[in-house]
């Protein structure tokens, strides 16, 4: 007999980094055996046998931006070789304990962050525990403390540090991303990063984001045949609603400025859309598959259909002849391409155009849809980020 008791569903909400986010559609979460064969000359495939254990956790934002940026776009300044959760190392010298400081140049986190702790070869500084989750104190771009929870990292209570420690010291990324649903069904997921950053749809007539995937992962150290190393799933969790102000969704035209006149202030057919490609490959461990993925390539590219742009203009900003048309030559016109709307401003670094159609018919414009792509920029041999969004 059919029974609607059994039946599963409502929608849900994620928090990541301390943050909930509404999602514009539905949560979805992929869960994948990746196998391989095992093989006779006799039989032939016998049998597969676990390789991976694929889960994806991936939903649209509802476009809210107030603080979704630096969360969404975690790679923008990263080099390739970095894992997607971050390992950084530091020296015993570099703490000291008299203030529970940690002295670390460029840090890039941000107070709250997820992290664990590991040493290679000696001992963590005395206060910490290896493999214990902590939350980074900024206190400013150099230096960190640790707390041991998300509220106390906010509240700015550190732990207290009695030692500096010996040998490498190494943290690493650990943040958690929970999915709760509104039947009191959660998901907590133990290590969460993100594995495709979403693309922009920047025009008046819908929201900003698009979709954005988690990768899963277990925590740093613990083992796959460990209760609960993925996740936890629980049920009779209280759904509180966290509240929605409309007023922060925005929908607005936007403007771009791509190097001088006439692509200066121009606008557009029907927006922009932003694409931040992600290459990654598996950071692999025999006995446990899959732990992580490296960071292998960035990218950023824009595409656009411009009003105002005369074909003389986007003949010239291809380079199609004359000077500069030799092949091996670098790309014209290869500046910034800024784009700007209220509360909302993104810079692609080293944008050069790469696409320019044209159409002659009594019912289409001139010219079509237009694409930029970025390069890396350096200034003195340093790397700007790939792209800023703020």
């Amino acid at each position: 007999m059919s029974n609607i008791a059994l039946r599963l569903n409502g929608p849900a909400i994620i928090t990541y980094r301390g943050v909930t986010f509404y999602s514009k559609g539905d949560v979805s979460l992929t869960s994948q055996n990746e196998s391989f064969d095992v093989i006779t000359d006799r039989f032939g495939i016998i049998e597969p046998r676990s390789l991976n254990k694929n889960v994806q956790v991936s939903f649209v934002p509802d476009g809210r931006y107030a603080s979704f940026f630096s969360i969404l776009y975690p790679y923008a300044a990263s080099i390739p070789g970095q894992s997607t959760t971050r390992i950084r190392s530091f020296l015993p010298a570099a703490v000291t304990a008299a203030s529970d400081t940690i002295n670390w140049p460029g840090h890039g986190w941000t107070t709250g962050d997820a992290i664990r702790g590991f040493n290679l070869g000696g001992a963590l500084p005395a206060g910490l525990v290896a493999g214990t989750r902590y939350f980074v104190i900024a206190t400013d771009a150099n230096n960190i403390k640790v707390a041991t929870t998300r509220a106390n990292a906010l509240a700015a209570t550190a732990i207290d540090i009695t030692g500096q420690g010996t040998g490498e010291h190494r943290f690493i990324d650990q943040e958690q991303l929970t999915v709760l649903s509104a039947d009191g069904r959660q998901y907590v997921f133990d290590v969460a990063a993100i594995a495709s950053m979403p693309p922009l749809n920047a025009k008046a007539n819908d929201t900003l984001f698009g979709a954005v995937t988690f990768d899963i992962f277990r925590g740093a150290g613990v083992a796959a045949t460990t209760a609960g190393s993925l996740f936890t799933l629980t049920t009779g969790n209280t759904f509180t609603e966290p509240g929605l102000d409309p007023s922060l969704i925005l929908t607005q035209s936007y403007l771009f400025t791509w190097g001088s006149s006439p692509w200066t202030a121009l606008e557009t057919v029907d927006g922009f859309a932003w694409q931040f490609p992600l290459g990654t490959e598996d950071i692999l461990d025999d006995a446990d598959g899959r732990i992580g993925r490296r960071i292998t390539n960035i990218g950023c590219s824009v595409s656009c259909q411009p009003i105002g742009i005369a074909e003389s203009d986007l003949v010239a900003a291809l380079l199609l002849q004359g000077a500069g048309a030799q092949r091996g030559a670098r790309l014209g016109g290869v500046t910034d391409f800024v784009m700007t709307g209220t509360g909302v401003s993104i810079t692609g670094k080293g944008m050069a155009l790469m696409d320019g159609p044209q159409s002659f018919g009594r019912s289409t414009d001139r010219i079509g849809v237009l694409q930029w792509r970025g390069a890396r920029m350096f200034n003195a041999g340093v790397p700007y980020p790939m792209f800023i969004v703020a």
